[in-house]
Parts: structure tokens; sequence; C-alpha cells
């Protein structure tokens, strides 16, 4: 199998990180519904997102999340 390439740095930033909620996405601390923008999280939201990402990253490959580390991600619920 070939070696997987490195990403460009460009590509790894917070900002390029599109995260799939059920019936939203947020990229760049907006929420998106399909391809129409929503709305900007708030600030309690970012930091979720972000505690959310670091949780996530420490997840061990090919196994399946904690269910609990997606508590306070209900960015789709009041849509």
């Amino acid at each position: 199998m070939p070696v997987r390439p490195t990403l460009p740095s460009f590509c790894t930033g917070a900002d390029t990180t599109m995260y799939i909620f059920g019936a939203c996405t947020v990229q760049n601390n907006k929420v998106y519904i399909g391809s129409v923008f929503a709305r900007e999280l708030e600030e309690k939201e970012k930091s979720k997102l972000a505690e959310f990402s670091k949780k996530l990253s420490a997840v061990k490959p090919g196994t399946t999340p904690p269910s609990e580390i997606y508590k306070g991600l209900e960015f789709c619920t009041e849509l």
C-alpha cells in the first residue's frame, strides 16, 4: 500500500475542519443546514466544540467514541 501523503499546513486548521451533526454541519464556527448558512456559534458553543474536538482526537482510531463526548453539541436542535 502506498504511503499516505501529509496534508499541507493550510488544510489542518480548525477553520478547515467540518463537523457533521445529523441535520447540520459546523465549519469555522458557523452552522449550516445543508449548504445554507444558519448562524454563528455562540462563545459557549465554541468552547464546547473545541473540547469535543480534543476528546475526539484522543479516541483510538477504529473504535467508537463514547457517547458522552457529544453532550452539549445540540447546534441544530433549535433550528
